[in-house]
This record gives C-alpha cells, sequence and structure tokens, in this order.
C-alpha cells in the first residue's frame, strides 16, 4: 500500500498554508510538516498491520521510512531555524 501524502486530509491543509499570509520559508516547512505527517501516520499504521500479520520484512522497511522521514523533518527544521532564527513547526508531544 502507498501513500499518497498530499490526498484526502493532507491536501487541504498544506493548501491552506500556501494561502497563508506567511513568509515563504514558513510555507515551505509547514507544508513539509503536514506532508511528512501524513506519511509519518501512514509508515506507524503499516507498523502495527506488519507486526499483527508476524512480516517482520514489513516491520522493518516500515521502520526504515519512518526513521528516514523523522530525520529529513528535523534537517529541514535545522535549516529553517538557521534561515529564519525561528523553528518552522511545533513537533507533537
Amino acid at each position: 500500500m502507498t501513500a499518497n501524502p498530499a490526498a484526502g486530509d493532507g491536501q487541504a491543509q498544506v493548501e491552506a498554508i500556501l494561502a497563508a499570509d506567511l513568509p515563504e520559508a514558513t510555507k515551505v516547512a509547514r507544508a513539509f510538516e503536514a506532508i511528512t505527517w501524513v506519511v509519518l501516520t501512514h509508515a506507524e499504521r503499516e507498523i502495527e498491520v506488519a507486526r499483527a500479520m508476524g512480516d517482520t520484512s514489513a516491520v522493518v522497511k516500515q521502520q526504515i521510512k519512518r526513521e528516514t522521514m523523522k530525520a529529513a523533518r528535523e534537517i529541514l527544521q535545522g535549516c529553517h531555524r538557521r534561515v529564519t532564527g525561528k523553528r518552522g513547526w511545533d513537533e507533537p508531544a
């Protein structure tokens, strides 16, 4: 199953971010956060399904996807902070 991060609830959120009166760098950061949050959520669900089915290789694949997305989010946060002096978004608790 392949996620389409721009589909469904994520697409409306991204469109709202891009239409907002925000600096361009903030729009990019927040849109990236919204899209990657959808991917992370999908990966978490896929991990649960794979574990329930006993599919170890699928669990590992989804864990790699999840950790790669987390790393990409940290990189963009760092870049945004260096450029603007502010975080691009707040991570959920």
